[in-house]
Formats: C-alpha cells, sequence, structure tokens
C-alpha cells in the first residue's frame, strides 16, 4: 500500500486510497522542523498495518475527494528540506541539543564561540549547510588570524583559532551523526601560517622555580600556596583550584586529585567538573613544607570564617585556594597574579600551564621513570608526556662524539 505525508493545521497526516477513495489519517505528529522523520516512520508504520490487517481505525477525510478515473499521486507538500537550514539557525540549535550531553564547561565554551564568533561572522552571509565548503572555513581563519580580536583591532594566535576550528568541527559532526550533511567539510579547510608558530616556548629552569618561589614568599602573595602546589605537583590549574578539604590527606602526605575547576560563570566555577580523563584521577605526594602550608591555610580559613561569619561566602564544596572572605578565584584571576608576581621577580613570563613542562622535564632529567612522570601528571599513555610535556635540549652532548669516535675508529 502507497501513501504520502502531508501537513494539515500543523500536524502530519497520512494520505492512502483505500477501497477506490483518498482517505487521511492523522498521526498526531507536530509539523515542525525535525519531526519529518518521525512522521515518515509512522507513515511506514500505519500502511503496513492497513495491509496486512492490523490497523483498528482509519478517520476520514475532512473533504472527501471524488476518485479521478485516472489515478494521480497526491502533491508533496512544499516545506523546507533539513539541509536547507541556515548555517548560523543549526548553529544555535545545535549548541541547545548537545547541552545535555556535555560539561557545563563544554557547553558554555561552544556557547560563548557560537554566539560570540560565528554567528557574528555568518549571519550576513545566509549559507546554508548544504552550501558549506573547505574554502568558506579556511576564508575563516585567515580573517581570525588579521581580524580576530572582540575588542580592539588585531588578529588572533593559533590556538585560539584552532579552538573555535574545534567547535566548528565537534558541530559540524554532529550535523553529519544527524543526515543534515554528507561529511564534515571542516575536514578540507586550513590554517593560514601564524607568525607564533616558531615562537618558543618558556620552560623555567629549577633555579627560576626557585626564585620564583621565593619572591612570592617575600611578597606574601595570595598566590603563595597556589604556585608550590602547581610546581610541587605539575597539576593542572583547574584540578587545584578544584582541590577540597576532603581529598587532603595530612596523615599520608598526599591529596587526591578528582576534580576540575575551570569555566567563565559563577554556575561552572561553582560546582568542580571531573577530571580531563580518567587517568586524571590520582594521588600526589607533597613535600613537608607544603603539607605544613596547608595546615596553616586551614587555620586561616577557620579563623576567618569565625571573624565574618555570615559575611564569609560558602559552597557546596570545601575548597582549599580561596581568597580571605572565602570567596574562590576566577582563573583569569590566578592568571594575573601570577603574571604580576613573574614581573616582580624579573623571570621572563611563563604560562601556569607551562609549569607542568617544568616539572615533568625537571623529573624526566633527574631520573624520574617515565611512567611515573606520566602518573603524576594525569597522563594515559608515556608517549603523551614525552612528546608534549618532556623538552630535551637541542645541544648533542659530548658523549655523543666520543661514542661516534670510538665505534668510527676517529
Amino acid at each position: 500500500m502507497k501513501g504520502s505525508l502531508q501537513i494539515k493545521s500543523g500536524t502530519y497526516y497520512v494520505v492512502y486510497r483505500e477501497d477506490g477513495k483518498q482517505k487521511w489519517h492523522n498521526l498526531h505528529i507536530t509539523a515542525d522542523r525535525g519531526h519529518k522523520r518521525e512522521a515518515n516512520t509512522a507513515m511506514q508504520k500505519f500502511l503496513y498495518e492497513c495491509e496486512h490487517g492490523q490497523s483498528e481505525t482509519v478517520e476520514a477525510p475532512p473533504l472527501e475527494i471524488p476518485t479521478p478515473i485516472v489515478e494521480i499521486p497526491a502533491p508533496q507538500p512544499v516545506e523546507a528540506k533539513d539541509e536547507d537550514i541556515l548555517f548560523t539557525d543549526f548553529l544555535s540549535q545545535w549548541v541547545e541539543e548537545i547541552k545535555p550531553t556535555v560539561k557545563p564547561v563544554t557547553y558554555e565554551t561552544y556557547k560563548t564561540v557560537v554566539d560570540g564568533r560565528l554567528i557574528p561572522y555568518f549571519k550576513d552571509k545566509h549559507y546554508y549547510l548544504k552550501d558549506l565548503k573547505g574554502k568558506i572555513f579556511t576564508e575563516y581563519f585567515v580573517y581570525l588570524k588579521e581580524h580576530g580580536r572582540m575588542k580592539g583591532k588585531g588578529g588572533l594566535k593559533k590556538k585560539v583559532v584552532l579552538n573555535v576550528r574545534g567547535v566548528i568541527s565537534s558541530a559540524l559532526k554532529y550535523a553529519v551523526e544527524n543526515d543534515l550533511m554528507k561529511s564534515n567539510v571542516i575536514e578540507h579547510s586550513r590554517l593560514p601560517i601564524f607568525d607564533d608558530e616558531q615562537t618558543e616556548r618558556v620552560i623555567y629552569t629549577p633555579q627560576q622555580l626557585k626564585t620564583l618561589l621565593t619572591c612570592a614568599e617575600q611578597t606574601n602573595s595570595s598566590a603563595t600556596l597556589f604556585l608550590n602546589l602547581v610546581i610541587t605537583t605539575g597539576a593542572r590549574r583547574g584540578e587545584l583550584l578544584g582541590l577540597t578539604w576532603e581529598n587532603v590527606d595530612f596523615d599520608n602526605n598526599t591529596i587526591y586529585i578528582c576534580q576540575n575547576l575551570t569555566g567563565n560563570t559563577k554556575v561552572a566555577l561553582a560546582a568542580p567538573s571531573t577530571p580531563k580523563t580518567v587517568n586524571g584521577y590520582r594521588t600526589v605526594s607533597l613535600p613537608p613544607k607544603v603539607m605544613d602550608m596547608l595546615k596553616n591555610e586551614k587555620a586561616h580559613q577557620e579563623e576567618n570564617k569565625q571573624l565574618l561569619k555570615d559575611q564569609y561566602k560558602t559552597y557546596d564544596y570545601d575548597f582549599v585556594i580561596r581568597q580571605a572572605d572565602g570567596s574562590i578565584y576566577h582563573p583569569n584571576s590566578i592568571n594575573r597574579i601570577i603574571r604580576g608576581l613573574i614581573d616582580e621577580a624579573g623571570l621572563p613570563q611563563c604560562r601556569i600551564h607551562d609549569f607542568r613542562h617544568a616539572v615533568a622535564s625537571i623529573l624526566f632529567d633527574n631520573g624520574v621513570p617515565l611512567a611515573d612522570v606520566t602518573t603524576q601528571l594525569g597522563h594515559g599513555q608515556t608517549s603523551t608526556t614525552e612528546k608534549i610535556y618532556i623538552h630535551k635540549s637541542n645541544v648533542a652532548k659530548t658523549e655523543n662524539m666520543s661514542v661516534l669516535s670510538s665505534v668510527i675508529g676517529l
């Protein structure tokens, strides 16, 4: 039995012929965008049941049409196809549809990129999903490199553009998974050459780390504890901001890393997410000096609670790293404090995340097995640690020449 979908009063109907008459059956499925596949499946099921005598009721049509001498198929409704959706409309729908399936901080990142970068750029271009090509995004990445800053003139660095590209890729992958596109065209795009690609990352030596710690202590910096934790654990910024007192073991001089505090909203900051990977859950030992600092900090926080009473900021989690009034630090605030401290110490600027590189290199260079360094940093594979975080000198060692000379006979 054959039939077709029709829309009447905002609802999908099956139009079919039975006993020489055209009939309509209400599927009770709204004709809003995105429900066509559901309606098509329901239609096929209904027609099968009719043909095999399983259908219980068939609704009469609102207006019976006389049987024509020559049967003419019912006209298909004129409606936009799924792939005809504008790219900007799709992005707005996508970011809300995936919200229940991703971490709050991930949703927040996607939402910021979609609303702040993608829609403002593409809204006047009126690209449909079916029209997207790699070339379109290559041009967009060139634009970001040259004019991508939201405030003021100037372009974006490669890392920021890569993050934007990642968001686009996730959105188009979703479109492919839901049969809205045949392929993820972002894979056919290219990035421009960035001036900062050759910029050498600053990795502190042990002496530079010691200089920075000394400066923090002498100036009584509010980030002294945080800085000591970063340098002695190699943990990520968010992992330490998310550390709570229940995960500090004073008896065994360890901390248990099991949360990640990151994001740009108060909601995300007050609700830690899980670590970046399953290997991010780990126990890390601390030296006695840092454990003493933790004990002193806990005592100070108890004193501040008694002093400020209701004015002391509390959360559902009892965070270790917090301000005098109990407030937790925004990740960007910690960045600013550390940058100021680095300037005061007279050192070259170094990102907080690059302290992980320094810790990994120091451990490895001093005989700590690569597998142990990998565990401390929370990686899943030693190859990740070795490739990204362990920095070896580009200067060939004298021992190398001795070996060659001995073997070759020079």
